[in-house]
């Protein structure tokens, strides 16, 4: 049995068990195989909302009581971090983001808002779409920004797929929004994607190189917290502002 059958494996019979408590020992036996069948994956069921729970048969209490477990464990997880946790850092902030994705089946786009300092102000849901997409709307973020008055944001959305290989989308976006950002003189540190609780930053895997991302604010302490110090030193930096003029020629 492989580890991901393990885990569900695992999930079903605290399912189970967690039903067997709800009734006193009573039997689900018949209950837990029409959920089987309607759900090949435990982490399915437990994001299906209360209506559809009750579709399988769980009474109407049960539904809302597992309904609720995704949602209550992603405020668990964000708690712990604090009110306002620094994020200074690309596994700072992964760490943090994995938690807003939990039991998430559908893409979601996210913004994270910090302040000069690296603090957390806000995580905002700007868009939620289906299981393989979810529409990037710019203009969102930047009233974000500028109502919060953010000094630096990361972008982070999920690949419910699993997928870990940014799509040429993500990569559109992700240029569009740091263009955006930098005439709004506020830097957009990352694009972060969560996929199956791994987390691939778009500027650290090289699908939008190091480099323009140096180019945005090289002054910035925060920008230079989050980037290797080397990218962002006169030679390099020169080097840089040359190619990217003369990518945009």
């Amino acid at each position: 049995m492989s580890t991901g059958e393990l885990r569900n494996a695992r999930l079903f019979n605290a399912i189970e068990s967690a039903l067997e408590r709800m009734h006193r020992g009573a039997s689900v036996e018949e209950q837990m195989r029409d959920i089987r069948e309607r759900y090949p994956s435990p982490a399915f069921f437990l994001e299906s909302n209360a209506f559809l729970l009750q579709k399988v048969g769980l009474r109407r209490l049960d539904a809302f009581y597992f309904s609720m477990i995704p949602a209550l464990t992603r405020y668990d997880r964000r708690r712990a971090f604090g009110d306002r946790p620094r994020l200074n850092t690309l596994s700072r902030m992964t760490e943090y983001l994995r938690a807003l994705f939990i039991g998430v089946h559908v893409e979601c786009f996210y913004v994270v808002l910090l302040d000069a300092r690296g603090y957390l102000m806000d995580a905002v849901l700007i868009r939620k779409g289906t299981s393989d997409s979810a529409p990037f709307y710019l203009k969102e973020m930047l009233s974000l920004v500028v109502q919060r008055q953010a000094k630096a944001v990361v972008l982070s959305h999920n690949h419910p797929s699993g997928t870990l290989q940014p799509s040429k989308e993500d990569v559109n976006c992700t240029l569009r929004a740091m263009n955006a950002m930098v005439a709004m003189n506020v830097p957009m540190l990352d694009h972060v994607i969560i996929a199956q609780n791994h987390a691939v930053s778009m500027r650290d895997c090289g699908a939008v190189p190091s480099k323009l991302w140096a180019l945005q604010a090289p002054d910035n302490r925060l920008l230079r917290e989050w980037i290797d110090v080397d990218l962002l030193s006169s030679d390099n930096l020169n080097n840089s502002l040359e190619l990217h003029k003369k990518s945009k020629n």
